[in-house]
């Protein structure tokens, strides 16, 4: 019988993995636990299962044992994996048109940093609609930004069993 049918079959007999962990290492072979155990080896020293290969180096020898045949059980029934990610920007501006005095202005910049701007557009000089003679003066570089940025990704796996009181 290969192993395959012996993982399947036991599988079938015992609805708790240790109960079937510990039938399927009474049925293997020498060759078949010692490729088994290679098999676990290989997946504790992949990148990202340091933390499952120092649990595994703290177990007792019988424990080892049946870890490696848990895995192999595991790795021989099928898996399905549900990946999601999502990114999402938000970009807003907003331009404000605050009219200030002249004491604003001479408080906020020199006389000459004031006709700097004056010229480059920067600052716009108005006469006040309802007070004739007196000045008012708009920041067009006075805007907000706001950035807002979003990342999320989760990743769900899952074991199938062919029996259906193991999940």
């Amino acid at each position: 019988m290969s192993l395959k049918e012996k993982v399947a079959k036991v599988a079938k007999e015992h609805s708790n993995e240790e109960e079937a962990a510990l039938a399927l290492q009474g049925s293997m072979s020498l060759v078949e636990k010692s490729n088994a155990y290679n098999q676990h080896q290989a997946h504790l020293k992949k990148k990202g299962n340091e933390a499952l290969k120092k649990g595994y180096e703290a177990m007792g020898k019988k424990e080892k044992g049946l870890a490696n045949i848990v895995f192999l059980m595991k790795k021989s029934q099928a898996t399905f994996c549900q990946v999601t990610k999502g990114a999402s920007t938000e970009s807003s501006l907003k331009k404000k048109e605050k009219w200030l005095t002249q004491k604003e202005v001479d408080a906020k910049w020199t006389e000459q940093e004031q006709h700097m701007h004056l010229e480059s557009g920067r600052l716009v000089a108005s006469e006040c609609p309802s007070t004739w003679g007196c000045w008012e003066s708009m920041d067009t570089s006075d805007v907000v930004k706001a950035h807002v940025g979003r990342h999320a990704q989760s990743c769900h796996l899952g074991q199938e069993y062919a029996n259906g009181g193991r999940r």
